[in-house]
């Protein structure tokens, strides 16, 4: 293989490389990795989220209110009788300060908040699904984000391995040449 094929190979397989991880850390910091966890169902069906300041409360079809009260991973028995709460106050931050929303392509309701987080913002988006699962998703995004990260990652992670991977591609394709001659 003459210089010039290796030093393409080097060339486009390390800028192919630098630009994927480009590509996987903006997604990563604009949320795209972010799965929805589910907060379970309320003991009766929830039609409308009513508050989502200090906790969660939710109006069920027979305007019943309940709120959440559990962490994570404590399913149905989180749900709690509860009176109608105060008012959300007006947010400290709008939404659009918090970056991209996820996908809310099978809620009935949703309501989100925006809140501070270090020196950058924490977005919390809370839905009903269509089959009565309330769920959850959070995202915070540091100042500056993904576009002060992604391209130092790149550069330092993405453009090392991907150079060390054109140079074994091109060593190889070096030997398998060598060995068809013999």
């Amino acid at each position: 293989m003459s210089l010039g094929k290796r030093l393409g190979i080097l060339i486009v397989v390390t800028l192919a490389g630098t630009l994927a991880t480009f590509v996987v850390a903006v997604a990563y910091y604009e949320g795209w990795f972010v799965p929805w966890e589910s907060l379970g169902r309320p003991p009766e069906e929830a039609v409308q989220i009513v508050a989502v300041t200090n906790g969660l409360w939710v109006e069920t079809a027979l305007n019943h209110v309940y709120h959440y009260e559990g962490d994570r991973h404590c399913g149905d028995n989180c749900w709690v009788t509860s009176d109608y709460p105060e008012p959300d106050p007006a947010p400290f931050f709008p939404l659009d300060a918090c970056g991209r929303f996820p996908s809310l392509a099978h809620a009935i309701d949703t309501k989100a908040t925006c809140q501070p987080w270090g020196p950058g913002s924490y977005l919390i988006v809370y839905a009903i699904r269509e089959d009565g699962n309330v769920l959850v998703w959070e995202h915070g995004i540091g100042e500056g984000g993904s576009m002060i990260w992604a391209p130092i990652i790149a550069v330092c992670y993405g453009a090392p391995i991907s150079l060390l991977i054109a140079i074994l591609i091109a060593l190889s394709l070096r030997e398998q040449r060598h060995d068809s001659e013999i």
